[in-house]
């Protein structure tokens, strides 16, 4: 789960790092794609600034775009970073291999949250 609007993590001066984080971030389970002008009205940031991140976070995976509408989303790259962070999460390591077994055994289906700045951030789901 990312950062709502107004639980944003304290902004540094590294704003080169800052601004694709803060892009990044606006995508999640329920927005999943957008728009250049969608993203940079969320943030209030130049059009420009932000269609010149969203390139270069498409030159290195992070993000795709759909030509035919415009429209980003994650790339594989996201994909790949979120599963190394998984695998290296102990809940995950500990807790799935379990509760795989015991989904499997009652036909049951299981989500694992953690609570994390007064929300609950989702680690894992098991597949019945």
């Amino acid at each position: 789960m990312t950062q709502s609007a107004g639980n944003q993590p304290k902004v540094s001066k590294a704003k080169r790092v800052s601004k694709p984080l803060a892009i990044l971030s606006t995508f999640n389970e329920v927005i999943p794609m957008q728009r250049t002008i969608d993203i940079a009205a969320k943030l209030h940031m130049n059009i420009s600034t932000v269609s010149r991140h969203l390139n270069t976070m498409l030159d290195w995976g992070f993000l795709e775009r759909d030509n035919s509408t415009g429209v980003y989303f994650w790339g594989l790259e996201i994909v790949a970073l979120a599963g190394a962070s998984l695998q290296n999460n102990d809940v995950y390591r500990h807790a799935y291999p379990e509760l795989q077994q015991l989904s499997y055994k009652y036909g049951v289906h299981i989500q694992v949250a953690r609570s994390k700045a007064a929300q609950a951030q989702f680690v894992f789901a098991t597949q019945d």
